[in-house]
């Protein structure tokens, strides 16, 4: 693709972006994405860079891998999950929503048989495990987390990019919060119902929401 198209991912830093502009992030990446899935030699094994022109003078590049899910990986993802729900949500839940949602106590073998049930994506960097998502064989897209030092820097998209791609030609369902609605809708998924999920007797919100496949 020429360079010229990406006016934003050549011109300014996501960091800097207002929410519109991040939408448009969002989109060109998509796009990328769509391009680089478009191969016919594809290989579903993803190395991602990104690298802006707005901080090209900066030493240090964020390379991003994704990479399938292993057992290894589950008890990282549940701390990733927790903090999470304790840092990046608490601006839209109070404490005891996300003490409800996210008690720190996890039943591992669950969760690890959920993960291999699931089409399971990691992101990582040299530091480690910074984001995951999973989705079902029918388009449930069930989870997706990035750790709070790495929001607004194109994760989310990335992780997101690969479950869709996974889905294929099925209609992808998600129950977002009201922190991930939002980002859900840059995508162009539709709130289908707005709903209240009680968990350990603590109603808290959230939202069906849907993404019709692409034309192919």
């Amino acid at each position: 693709r020429r360079s010229s198209d990406l006016l934003l991912l050549n011109s300014k830093s996501i960091l800097n972006c207002n929410e519109e502009e991040e939408k448009e992030h969002n989109n060109e990446i998509e796009e990328i994405s769509k391009m680089i899935y478009s191969l016919p030699n594809y290989d579903c094994a993803i190395i991602i860079k990104y690298v802006d022109k707005a901080n090209e003078k900066r030493k240090e590049e964020t390379k991003l891998i994704l990479r399938v899910y292993k057992p290894a990986d589950c008890k990282a993802l549940t701390e990733l999950f927790y903090e999470t729900v304790h840092s990046v949500n608490t601006k839209d839940y109070t404490k005891e929503q996300v003490d409800a949602w996210a008690d720190g106590n996890v039943d591992l073998e669950k969760w690890n048989q959920s993960f291999l049930e699931h089409y399971t994506v990691i992101a990582e960097e040299e530091n480690g495990i910074i984001g995951f998502g999973d989705i079902s064989d029918t388009g449930y897209l069930d989870r997706l987390y990035v750790h709070k030092a790495y929001q607004h820097q194109g994760i989310a998209s990335a992780i997101c990019d690969e479950l869709e791609h996974y889905a294929d030609q099925n209609v992808v369902e998600t129950h977002a919060s009201i922190t991930a609605r939002p980002f859900f809708e840059s995508r162009g998924y539709m709130v289908i119902q707005e709903q209240g999920v009680v968990r350990k007797g603590v109603l808290l919100k959230n939202y069906r929401m849907e993404k019709q496949p692409l034309q192919k």
